[in-house]
């Protein structure tokens, strides 16, 4: 078993990064995957720097959305080299979006060797898990969902194609169950807080037994002045915590609008969780 997964699973919190794509959109106009060759990964080595100040555990690459073509390969082995020479003592997980073409995902898993696992996200289908844990061999696959309200006001994930009506939790974590993920989250969505958050995973819990993760947004954000603002706060975001570790999440992060101060504010709570789980068992 690797390192990383025997922290996945020893029963402390994981604490991840936050985003990368609309930490990059605040720095520039590039194309967030473009950055990883531009000017040497100068500013994404900065945010996953950051990240680390803040002392994330968990790297994500910033591969999220390829550049499709020959470069994209070059994209995916830049994105890697970048977080691997920043992370320290964090692991570094290769992020995938729900946009890479199944067909290829052999490329992508041949030039990405050295991480310590695959986090597929903002999935709202199976066809991406399926092709990597077919592909991956023994690197651990991590699966994540995207929700919003659909289907005559339901959660489920949005699916692209016929007949439209997309996943319920319990049927997104019968396919991570099935696939053998090493893990299962949700992340990102509008108008997804807290409340649809710890539905979501209660159901996901109700259905399977796999650690399970959250890398909420930010809030949904509002165009002011010409800018996308995010309204959840570090500290409102980080007084979700417990309520989310109690209902059973093992793995934290954010996505869209999360910050490193987002990331900062987490640590204390996380801490503090894992310190109080500490003791128990200690007195058990």
């Amino acid at each position: 078993m690797s390192d990383f997964l025997k922290a996945l699973r020893s029963g402390r919190v994981l604490l991840m990064d936050g985003a990368m794509g609309t930490e990059l959109m605040r720095a520039s106009t590039h194309a967030p995957a473009g950055l990883n060759a531009w000017r040497g990964g100068k500013l994404v080595r900065e945010v996953h720097r950051a990240y680390v100040r803040a002392t994330a555990e968990v790297l994500l690459t910033n591969t999220f959305l390829p550049i499709l073509g020959p470069p994209m390969c070059q994209t995916y082995e830049a994105g890697v080299r970048l977080a691997k020479t920043v992370a320290a003592s964090a692991y570094v997980l290769l992020d995938i979006g729900p946009t890479l073409p199944p067909d290829h995902v052999a490329d992508v898993v041949d030039v990405c060797r050295g991480v310590d696992g695959i986090l597929l996200e903002t999935l709202s289908e199976p066809s991406l898990i399926e092709a990597f844990t077919r592909i991956a061999g023994a690197l651990p696959c991590l699966a994540s969902f995207a929700f919003g309200y659909f289907a005559g006001g339901q959660l489920r994930t949005h699916q692209r194609q016929p007949p439209y009506q997309g996943l319920s939790p319990e049927e997104c974590a019968r396919i991570a169950f099935d696939f053998h993920v090493a893990a299962l989250g949700v992340n990102c969505g509008r108008d997804i807080g807290k409340d649809e958050i710890l539905e979501i995973i209660r159901r996901y819990r109700s259905v399977a037994d796999l650690p399970l993760f959250v890398r909420p947004n930010a809030g949904t954000p509002k165009q002011i002045d010409g800018q996308w603002v995010y309204p959840k706060t570090p500290e409102r975001m980080a007084a979700w915590l417990p309520e989310l570790f109690e209902a059973g999440v093992v793995m934290v992060g954010g996505c869209c609008g999360t910050t490193p101060a987002h990331i900062a504010a987490f640590r204390k709570v996380v801490d503090e969780w894992n310190a109080s789980h500490a003791r128990s068992e200690a007195e058990f």
